[in-house]
């Protein structure tokens, strides 16, 4: 069993950066959201998302 809680982040110089993304309600009304994203970064696994 891999315990993900001990891998080091080694982004320590990446900078995050912002986007808009037009996204769609369940009404279909479209709305703007802000994306962050950091270089490197990985998706978290649906098991330890918040």
């Amino acid at each position: 069993m891999n315990n993900t809680q001990t891998k080091a982040a080694s982004m320590v110089g990446s900078t995050p950066t912002a986007q808009w993304i037009e996204v769609r309600d369940a009404s279909g009304r479209r709305h703007m959201e802000m994306r962050w994203s950091v270089p490197g970064a990985q998706p978290a696994p649906l098991a330890h998302a918040a």
